[in-house]
């Protein structure tokens, strides 16, 4: 946000709303592995689990194709 401000001249309008939004996705990423972690029964088979999961959320995020 900082750089965004020196660069571009760009000011959030409400601070604490991104903050809010930044603390319920830690939520629920951290829950997602949690959960993750919790039905699988090694180390592997929760990063491969956890792999295709990002994966998906990234293809659908918009970041590789608009």
């Amino acid at each position: 946000m900082g750089l965004a401000a020196l660069i571009y001249g760009l000011i959030p309008a409400n601070i604490g709303t991104i903050y809010l939004y930044a603390v319920v996705y830690i939520v629920v990423v951290s829950g997602l592995g949690i959960v993750i972690s919790n039905y699988s029964d090694t180390m592997q088979q929760a990063m491969f689990v956890m792999f295709f999961f990002m994966l998906i959320i990234i293809l659908l995020s918009g970041l590789f194709t608009p």
